[in-house]
């Protein structure tokens, strides 16, 4: 389950209240974001 969450894609509602929290100055916290593209996805 764990490792699911972690692999999850976000979806384009929960990018926009990351960012404008961020602009907002309310995020304090670190967040690790994947590559794009073919290599990204290849195992």
């Amino acid at each position: 389950m764990e490792e699911h969450a972690n692999n999850r894609i976000a979806k384009a509602e929960e990018i926009l209240e990351f960012l404008t929290a961020t602009l907002r100055g309310e995020v304090t916290e670190e967040v690790v974001v994947g590559g794009f593209g073919k290599s990204a996805t290849e195992k």
